[in-house]
């Protein structure tokens, strides 16, 4: 891209700098923190592979205990070759990770330098493009197949883009300058932190920071109390994130408590809880649960809250009362994951998982179809689960729907396990932990929905028992089926499972082929070759090969949906057969 700047070069002769300035103390203190194992949380150069990387990191080592770097190499042919990238970007509606990587390793050495103001304009001037694209980004988030700028913008080039602004406007104009910068970014993701952002990102001690701190928080309080000028900088409440990290700049936790207490938002205890986290203040945080579970009115808020709540007490190893708060995030926001993870946290002996399964049950009106059907096959009532699919209609996206859970968990009880016939046996294992793949409705039932908490921000990290495997529902099932087989209620509950399977495939069969949903066809095959096999192994194999003579008969000249049966059909262990 630039013939006129070579930056490995010029790596090398920074490095060479440094070394120049810094003696032995200096270079042990270097090489402690560089192969520590709790390296700085924020730097521009972790993706580089490692000497590169380390060699960066000497030459910010030797700058920051200097207060800038200026025997850097000059660059003054940035904004040229910026423009040039720009015009090329453009053209091609493609970014690429190496060349854009490179302008901001450029543009953080002009602040190196103590050169704010270029360095400045370097960054708006990418951000702002970067910006521009993810207006014309692919569904995978990649600007025409190039970098993902979520992985290019990290909060390390966020970070100096600030202390740029920072450290070029004069004091008065500070807040409102970072403001704006923040917002500015917001279309390229959260800016949460800024202020530590700034204090990590900064070459030397910034000027008159404690009252920068100050007049932003007062800022802030301001914005987040205006119904009208300027908008909201993100979606999700964005200056009331801003304050509470401002907040407790100025007055530690206190002022988070504070701001929680005073405000009664969800939002706000939520990062009082996760800041207590932080610092391993795993019981306090509970306490703090407790107390926003009880003063707000806010359900789904109280729900997400009391999510954290149940890993919080995970960690002080107090099952108990994990289970007693995910009981209570359940009947708050009731959702399918709250469901299972109250239903089988810490792998519940079957009489303890009965005894949650009629506690479960008790609370009816609390219950969607989907909740019903899950309810219902760890019980071992697949009679009932038969009738909640049966009466289900084809829209298995919706949330209330009982099909992606009730078909197969009939599967399950058809065949006493998941193992059943290779077609299956794919559709039972979202059941048994199976990652969802994009548009598999049954395995996107189990996926933890959006409103769901991140992970603790703690210094350890959160326990890997929280991944969908220790929740999955599919083990307990396969014991319900076990406990009843062998008795005529089981086989007379098994005895209508084929036909509500054929009807429940047939409905999203419909519902595929009015819409020519070319993208459904794949997964509605593999239900109705399943229920096809479940037909066959009832003993019914002429029922069994007149529903797939009728439904592609029905497909009548929609090729497609021939295609994707014909090729479930070869994958069928039943493929001579059928």
């Amino acid at each position: 891209m630039n013939d006129r700047f070579d930056l490995e070069a010029a790596t090398l002769s920074d490095v060479d700098g440094a070394l120049e300035r810094l003696d032995a103390a200096d270079l042990r203190r270097f090489l402690m923190k560089a192969v520590s194992l709790r390296p700085s949380s924020v730097s521009l150069y972790s993706t580089m592979p490692a000497p590169r990387g380390l060699a960066h990191e000497l030459v910010e080592f030797a700058a920051r205990k200097l207060g800038g770097a200026r025997w850097l190499l000059d660059d003054p042919d940035l904004l040229v070759d910026i423009d040039r990238w720009c015009r090329s970007t453009m053209r091609t509606l493609r970014v690429d990770f190496d060349e854009s990587s490179a302008l901001f390793v450029r543009a953080r050495r002009l602040l190196l330098r103590n050169e704010a103001p270029a360095a400045r304009a370097c960054y708006e001037t990418v951000l702002s493009l970067l910006a521009e694209l993810e207006a014309a980004t692919d569904p995978d988030g990649s600007p025409q197949s190039g970098a993902r700028v979520e992985d290019l913008v990290t909060p390390a080039v966020f970070g100096s883009y600030l202390v740029s602004v920072y450290e070029e406007v004069r004091a008065e104009e500070r807040v409102e300058a970072v403001l704006d910068a923040v917002a500015r970014l917001s279309d390229l993701g959260s800016v949460l932190f800024p202020l530590r952002l700034l204090e990590e990102l900064a070459i030397r001690p910034l000027e008159a920071f404690s009252e920068f701190a100050q007049a932003w928080a007062r800022a802030l309080e301001e914005h987040a109390h205006r119904e009208e000028g300027r908008p909201q900088i993100f979606a999700w409440k964005p200056s009331e994130a801003l304050l509470a990290e401002a907040l407790e700049h100025i007055e530690g936790l206190e002022g988070v408590a504070r701001m929680a207490r005073r405000t009664r938002d969800w939002a706000h205890y939520r990062t009082f809880v996760l800041r207590l986290a932080d610092q391993s203040q795993w019981s306090a945080g509970l306490d703090v649960v407790e107390e926003a579970d009880a003063s707000l009115e806010d359900a789904s808020g109280r729900a997400l809250l009391l999510d954290i709540g149940v890993q919080l007490a995970t960690r002080i190893a107090d099952d108990h009362r994990a289970v007693e708060l995910a009981k209570r995030a359940f009947a708050a926001d009731p959702t399918v994951p709250r469901l299972s993870r109250w239903l089988l946290f810490d792998e519940p002996e079957r009489e303890v998982l009965v005894g949650r399964l009629d506690s479960a049950a008790s609370m009816f009106e609390l219950l969607t179809p989907r909740m019903r059907a899950l309810i219902g096959a760890m019980a071992g009532s697949f009679a009932d689960v038969a009738h909640l699919l049966d009466q289900s209609d084809e829209q298995w996206e919706h949330d209330h729907n009982a099909g992606p859970i009730a078909f197969p968990a009939l599967l399950v009880a058809l065949y006493g396990g998941p193992k059943g016939t290779p077609v299956a046996s794919k559709l039972c294992a979202p059941l048994f932990g199976a990652r969802s793949r994009h548009g598999d409705v049954i395995g996107a039932a189990f996926a933890l929905s959006s409103s769901q908490p991140d992970e603790l921000q703690a210094s350890e990290p959160p326990s890997s028992d929280w991944g969908w495997n220790a929740l999955s529902p599919g083990p307990a099932i396969v014991l319900a089926v076990r406990e009843r087989e062998g008795s005529t209620d089981h086989a007379a509950d098994l005895e209508i499972v084929p036909e509500v399977l054929r009807a429940a495939a047939a409905r999203r069969a419909s519902l595929a082929l009015a819409h020519r949903d070319k993208a459904m066809y794949p997964s509605v095959a593999t239900l109705v070759v399943a229920a096809a096999e479940a037909t066959f192994r009832a003993g019914d194999p002429q029922v069994a090969r007149s529903y797939l003579a009728d439904l592609a008969q029905v497909a009548g000249r929609q090729n497609a949906f021939r295609g994707a049966l014909t090729r479930t059909l070869a994958k069928s262990a039943l493929v001579n057969e059928l």
